[in-house]
């Protein structure tokens, strides 16, 4: 396939509602989610028998060799993928239902009426190859015992791998060469050029962008004592989300909406669901089962009572009618979303005079030269990578304005505060920032998986220099904060 053309199909594959991602299967929903993966399984083997007539597809594959194990692979990993990808957009949940899946499999089946399973093959192709490439690309060489267990390619397992491999030797990406340690698989000027094509593709076309945002997901969604957490990395949260509700003007017996509860630091520790009472009500949505398992815990702590109420739902698609609520309010969310849809769905749900309220982070131009020296390697992969800035995915002040503003909210009210960043634990603060609130998302995305795992220790070593280096009064950085609440007409 030519490069542009990966770009169209890969940009048609996303705005079919197809999501297609063998690192997302393997990393976490192939054992998770085991009972619905046999059955996506059962249901792809029917499509594979329907559509998989291989004299009538095989002269629309070009030079790219056909494998009947990579198709069925395919058919699998995109049917799930996109099951997912469903049920976090509709609902906010990460493991699919029956409905999500049927819909899953009526969206790719209706890609293969209209393109042909050749061109879904291509394509599944083209992102695993990409994958199979990039480690190669980044070291150069690849041992071949550690290519046949898999040591550099997880999550794909070694019998795909194989696979993989035959197509790239029979395309020319990849060479075998004896080397004094063993033999090597190494990527030829062809498979060179072909990779930085691919990565062009991916990037022009979106898919990069939602692979991010779903490795966000799982990620996040897998987050033990998040609370314990945030405790060392930002020890002023509690009395700043205080501060937040007492500006916010939630008053007794309003019906609350609350988006991104989390663990429910801002409905129980912080007072929300007092603050209602007698007669008000808190509803208090979050996209992650695990955050939600996390609140449900301090509810039931709480004494399960009848005003409070926790839902898995996702902000930017409010499962609620226009005009339900008298307050919506969130904490730390928007950076996690798109936010201009989430206020505007934030502003739906609310009545006539009803209040928006929002705390949020802002972006930062510098951070100090502790923190350059702590994550020098990240911040070398964005330069090198042509990113200005590493993990600038905060907003700013002018951003969360205009969001208020074009949602159609009035009376908008802004408030500047601090909120103290503590970089004292290694090992907390790197996995609260790469996997807690995915700072380095998008430069991580360029480093094969394993050496994304190498770096994080990396990163947890450089902490141990830093944090011996440097007082702790150099390490807390101020990260300004704005409050702000607008007023639905």
């Amino acid at each position: 396939m030519e490069d542009e053309q990966i770009t169209q199909e890969l940009k048609a594959l996303i705005q079919a509602g197809v999501f297609m991602d063998p690192l997302l299967m393997n990393t976490y929903f192939e054992a998770r989610a085991l009972p619905t993966w046999d059955r996506v399984q059962a249901d792809t083997d029917g499509m594979y028998r329907k559509y998989a007539q291989v004299h009538y597809f095989l002269t629309d594959l070009g030079d790219i060799p056909f494998s009947p194990r990579l198709l069925r692979r395919c058919l699998v990993e995109t049917v799930m993928s996109t099951a997912v990808y469903i049920a976090n957009e509709t609902s906010g949940a990460v493991i699919p239902t029956d409905d999500h899946l049927v819909t899953a499999e009526d969206r790719v089946e209706d890609w293969i009426e209209i393109r042909g399973i050749g061109s879904l093959y291509k394509l599944y192709f083209v992102i695993a190859g990409y994958d199979f490439l990039q480690p190669m690309f980044f070291h150069r060489h690849v041992y071949e015992a550690d290519f046949l267990n898999g040591a550099r390619h997880y999550p794909y397992t070694p019998d795909a791998l194989d696979d993989y491999l035959m197509a790239a030797l029979a395309r020319g990406s990849v060479r075998i060469k004896s080397h004094r340690c063993g033999r090597v698989i190494q990527p030829t000027k062809v498979g060179i050029n072909r990779f930085h094509l691919i990565r062009q593709s991916l990037e022009e076309s979106g898919y990069l962008a939602k692979r991010i945002a779903m490795s966000y997901v799982y990620q996040f969604d897998t987050i033990e004592d998040w609370d314990a957490l945030c405790n060392i990395v930002w020890p002023n949260a509690v009395v700043l989300r205080q501060s937040f509700l007492d500006w916010s003007s939630i008053e007794s017996d309003q019906n609350v909406l609350e988006v991104g509860c989390g663990t429910g630091a801002l409905t129980f520790d912080c007072g929300l669901a007092d603050r209602v009472l007698p007669g008000g009500h808190v509803t208090a949505i979050d996209v992650s089962s695990g955050m939600l398992d996390q609140a449900r815990r301090k509810y039931t702590s709480y004494g399960s009572v009848n005003h409070v109420e926790l839902t898995q739902a996702s902000v930017e698609h409010l499962p609620y009618d226009d005009n339900t609520f008298d307050a919506c309010i969130g904490s730390a969310v928007l950076h996690f979303t798109d936010a201009k849809r989430s206020v505007a769905e934030m502003t739906r749900v609310v009545r006539k005079d009803g209040i928006v309220s929002v705390l949020q982070a802002l972006a930062m131009n510098t951070f100090g030269p502790f923190f350059t020296e702590w994550f020098q390697p990240v911040l070398e992969l964005a330069r090198k990578n042509r990113r200005t800035g590493a993990g600038d995915y905060l907003p700013t002040e002018a951003d969360v304005r205009s969001w208020f503003t074009q949602a159609g909210l009035t009376d908008i009210k802004v408030q500047i505060v601090d909120a103290s960043w503590v970089f004292d634990s290694p090992e907390v603060v790197v996995q609260h920032i790469v996997r807690g609130v995915s700072f380095f998302q998008a430069e991580m995305v360029y480093l094969p998986w394993d050496d994304q795992r190498t770096l994080i220790s990396e990163l947890i070593d450089r902490g141990r220099d830093v944090c011996r280096h440097y007082p702790l009064s150099e390490r807390i950085i101020q990260l300004p904060t704005v409050f702000i609440r607008g007023r639905k007409p």
